[in-house]
């Protein structure tokens, strides 16, 4: 934003999400979404799966905790980020909350490289906790809004 760029793209490192889809994102950006996130066929987590449920009945967003998204940072009204930790899911959020257009795309995530640096299973399941809860509240809120 500061740099006055057109377009932002957020990407998890750890070699799950499939580089050569990021033309879609950037072909979604430039028919008109403000917003691209990615849809992972599979998310391994419960609290993916539960956010991803609410999230797809409450908003245009099926799958908020996938790390592959692209931003039209043109449509964006704010020059801050993360609330609660989780950049990408709280910008998107922001998109929602400012009923941009939104675009989903379906993805199909690799074999990750190396550990999580969320921690094990459960250890990730706590961290993810606190934000699900907190993004299924904005939701809630932004819907009752409309």
């Amino acid at each position: 934003v500061d740099h006055n760029y057109d377009l932002m793209i957020t990407m998890d490192a750890d070699g799950q999400l499939p580089a050569e889809t990021l033309p879609k994102f950037i072909k979604a950006i430039e028919d008109g979404a403000s917003l691209a996130v990615g849809n992972r066929i599979i998310k391994p987590r419960v609290c993916e799966k539960i956010f991803a449920f609410f999230a797809s009945r409450l908003s245009s967003i099926r799958d908020p905790y996938c790390g592959m998204k692209a931003y039209c940072l043109k449509a964006l009204k704010r020059n801050t980020f993360s609330q609660y930790n989780s950049i990408g899911t709280s910008l998107a959020l922001e998109y929602i909350e400012q009923q941009l257009p939104c675009q989903n795309i379906d993805i199909e995530i690799k074999e990750r490289d190396g550990e999580s640096k969320f921690g094990g299973k459960l250890s990730s399941e706590l961290k993810l906790f606190r934000s699900m809860i907190i993004g299924n509240f904005r939701l809630l809120k932004i819907r009752m809004n409309c």
